[in-house]
């Protein structure tokens, strides 16, 4: 008699819509954090360090809404190999658009998580050589609580805190947002070219 608090692979089944969502919100969750700690792990910050439970938790929120063009893109890319791939297999001419998805969705996965690591990992690499030899463009300014007003190159942001480079440095400074900053404005392209 096998033990009811043993759970055995093949007994995990994936049935209904809730069940999708919960497996693609966990998957997004895990690829959101590993995003965000390979990103500024690049940068020589420990995110996590920094990171509060709600940015956890928006991670994949944050994920889905920043780049929407090229989600768009693998979904089309893995529905159409995917397609192409079984369009001889005459059994499948008979499955619903539910089939359809629970066959794509582990190349859908896989293809997501190699265009988020790449592009996070290009983005990193780019962003520490720009630091590096100090060619950035200060793109924000920052009114702090004593009035000190900073134009900043902004490098990241989370609920908590700021990350940013002064113009000629190339340290990333990191302050809280909570009791330490007024005002974070986008410096206009039109007072850019004025400097």
């Amino acid at each position: 008699m096998k033990n009811k608090s043993e759970v055995e692979s093949s007994n995990i089944k994936i049935n209904n819509l809730q069940d999708y969502v919960s497996v693609g919100y966990l998957t997004l969750l895990f690829l959101g954090i590993f995003r965000e700690t390979v990103y500024y792990g690049i940068l020589g910050i420990n995110i996590l360090n920094y990171s509060s439970l709600i940015d956890v938790l928006l991670s994949p929120i944050a994920l889905l809404t920043e780049h929407v063009i090229p989600i768009v893109i693998v979904i089309f890319a893995v529905a159409l190999l995917t397609y192409i791939m079984n369009r001889k297999n005459k059994s499948l001419k008979k499955k619903t658009i539910a089939d359809w998805i629970y066959l794509s969705l582990p190349l859908f996965i896989l293809v997501f998580f190699g265009v988020t690591v790449g592009n996070t990992v290009s983005k990193g690499f780019r962003t520490s050589k720009k630091i590096a030899v100090k060619r950035y463009e200060m793109d924000h300014q920052i009114m702090f609580t004593d009035n000190e007003i900073r134009d900043v190159k902004v490098i990241g942001q989370n609920s908590e805190y700021i990350f940013y480079i002064t113009e000629n440095n190339n340290q990333i400074s990191i302050s809280p947002i909570k009791s330490n900053i007024k005002r974070i404005e986008k410096i206009a392209k039109s007072k850019k070219l004025k400097k």
